[in-house]
């Protein structure tokens, strides 16, 4: 029928509009390396050294990918993917591009390599959200150091002998003796840990604004739905049914039987069939009865005269 069409059809449209209207966007937080600002220069790193990515999420899977330009100075970029695996949603991985990539390039005294992580919810590309840059450079005379996002509460003062000082996080860097002698010293900063509570205000009207929307499409869409149907069914209601004989006889009219009663059992009396008496005999009209009669012999045809004349007698 064309009621139940119209209404599956509508039903699935609902399904539809309010997925779209209770959908989330995937949102990506990156805790470290730290976002380049006026006051937090750009993380640097040597080959052998490692680096503890941390970012929250709300993806249902994850997968870490590090890029890295090495085109030359000033010539085309050449990004290349140095390294791609698996990570928690929310949580963090490290990378060292000494262990966890191909070290078969050109590395040039004081040239870094410009690199970057992605955050994917599949492990394709262009399938994510980009993380903040950093460089990797090769030197040799550099030890082996780990950077990290490290909160303290004792609030004390950066070490001295820190590389780097990161003004919107805590860094902690060990340091390692390629000699197989192991020192590790940590420098901190006083500022607060970076602030990953979630969704900011914006995206937060926007997701509410959305689904005030959505709300209203489908209370639009279920009037309509309504209204057609209430249509359907007033056009429905005067179109004949399919189970009526179309000739019998019209409504409000009482069919009325032919005439019958006990004797004639039928609408006609029935009629016998019989043969009637018959006489052989011959009589003439009114009722006398006489013997053969001769008849008088033909004469022969005669001419009639020219003028008028009288009747002729016969004898």
């Amino acid at each position: 029928m064309l009621s139940q069409d119209v209404l599956k059809t509508s039903l699935v449209a609902l399904a539809c509009l309010f997925s779209v209207a209770v959908a989330q966007p995937s949102t990506v937080s990156f805790a470290y390396p730290p976002q380049v600002t006026g006051t937090t220069p750009l993380l640097i790193i040597n080959v052998v050294d490692t680096i503890t990515f941390q970012w929250t999420s709300n993806y249902q899977k994850a997968y870490l990918w590090v890029f890295c330009d090495e085109g030359t100075p000033g010539g085309p970029n050449k990004v290349y993917l140095w390294a791609n695996k698996p990570v928690p949603t929310t949580g963090n991985a490290t990378y060292s591009p000494f262990f966890d990539s191909d070290l078969n390039r050109d590395w040039k005294p004081n040239r870094p390599f410009h690199c970057h992580a992605d955050l994917n919810y599949e492990n394709e590309k262009d399938k994510g959200t980009n993380g903040p840059g950093f460089n990797v450079t090769s030197i040799s005379s550099r030890k082996a150091t780990t950077y990290a996002l490290q909160y303290t509460t004792d609030g004390s003062p950066p070490d001295g002998n820190a590389r780097i000082t990161i003004a919107s996080s805590h860094l902690a860097s060990t340091t390692t003796n390629p000699a197989a002698t192991a020192t590790s010293t940590t420098s901190t900063s006083p500022s607060p840990p970076a602030d990953d509570s979630g969704l900011s205000r914006g995206a937060t009207a926007g997701i509410a604004m959305g689904v005030v929307a959505g709300i209203c499409a489908l209370a639009s869409l279920a009037f309509m739905v309504w209204r057609n149907k209430r249509k359907v069914d007033k056009l429905q209601s005067r179109l004949p049914d399919d189970n009526v004989d179309p000739y019998s006889k019209p409504q409000g009219v009482e069919l009325v039987q032919p005439y019958q009663d006990e004797l004639h059992q039928g609408a006609y009396a029935p009629t016998t069939e019989h043969e009637m008496e018959a006489d052989n005999r011959y009589s003439m009209y009114g009722g006398s009865t006489t013997g053969p009669v001769e008849l008088e012999p033909l004469q022969a045809p005669q001419e009639l005269p020219e003028g008028p004349s009288s009747p002729v007698r016969r004898a």
